[in-house]
């Protein structure tokens, strides 16, 4: 009885101690955000005439500058501040290559020539990225070309390698990989624009990146190319499709695609506790 009796104390010890242990670690452990500026399409032309919502280069700066300030704003105001920040640039950052076509070959309407259009975004993603570096130890940059802009994305994202290469606290994986993955903690990121992939997006995580889905358990897809905001959960994964900030041209107009609400989203997850926080 003595025997059993203290087995029971031991046992009641140890699992209090474990408990406090569990707790102590929630209070310390490590967060990263990730932030979503899709379909961006910086310098594109629309007109308050033609479709009621006009939109230019100053217009998507402008969008994205605030955007990025209220994150901060809100985020500092919560006590917060992360180890790791994932902002993918890409995505139809721009409107089009030199040509003003996609790289397909599909005229587009720009409000400014090429070199006002490179110069200028790149000028914008810099200010974002510098305000994103006051919100935690490390921003992490990952280039996920679009169907738009594939070449002059590429282009950007080897600017801001170079601009960024003596900055230890930022880190831009300008490789043109399609796809990119990370870990963080019990979590797996995958970005793509999936203008490409389609419904092959279910299986290609679990195949690209074997080691981090072994080592994972909540996996997500960030993914645009679609200016609407959607999410799903297939087979265990998340696939959440990112909404815009961008305004409507006239093609769109036309074609009756309606985008009323203009926003971004950033997510924070934590290293134990997967998603923790949407924020628009």
């Amino acid at each position: 009885y003595i025997d059993q009796l203290s087995r029971e104390i031991s046992n009641r010890d140890f699992d209090i101690f474990k408990n406090k242990e569990i707790e102590d670690r929630k209070d310390c452990n490590s967060k990263c955000f990730v932030l979503n500026f899709f379909d961006v399409h910086f310098a594109k032309l629309a007109h308050n005439s033609e479709t009621g919502d006009g939109y230019n280069y100053q217009i998507a700066k402008q969008r994205m500058i605030e955007s990025v300030q209220k994150y901060e704003e809100y985020y500092t105001a919560q006590g917060e501040f992360f180890d790791e920040i994932y902002f993918a640039i890409g995505n139809d950052f721009f409107n089009s290559e030199p040509t003003g076509d996609t790289v397909r070959g599909t005229k587009q309407h720009n409000d400014c020539n090429y070199s006002v259009m490179f110069e200028e975004g790149c000028q914008a993603l810099i200010e974002v990225i510098d305000i994103l570096r006051t919100m935690g130890d490390r921003v992490i940059i990952p280039l996920v070309q679009g169907n738009h802009s594939t070449y002059t994305e590429y282009y950007a994202a080897q600017f801001l390698k170079a601009w960024y290469r003596k900055c230890d606290d930022v880190k831009v994986d300008a490789e043109a990989t399609p796809r990119k993955y990370y870990q963080f903690g019990i979590n797996l990121f995958g970005f793509t624009h999936n203008s490409e992939e389609k419904n092959r997006i279910y299986t290609l995580m679990q195949n690209e990146a074997p080691q981090m889905w072994a080592n994972t358990i909540e996996r997500t897809w960030f993914t645009g190319h679609l200016h609407s905001e959607d999410v799903k959960q297939v087979d265990g994964i998340f696939i959440r499709q990112a909404p815009t900030m961008c305004g409507t041209d006239t093609w769109h107009k036309v074609k009756g695609y309606f985008n009323p609400i203009k926003r971004t989203q950033g997510f924070v997850y934590d290293e134990f506790d997967g998603l923790t926080d949407i924020h628009y």
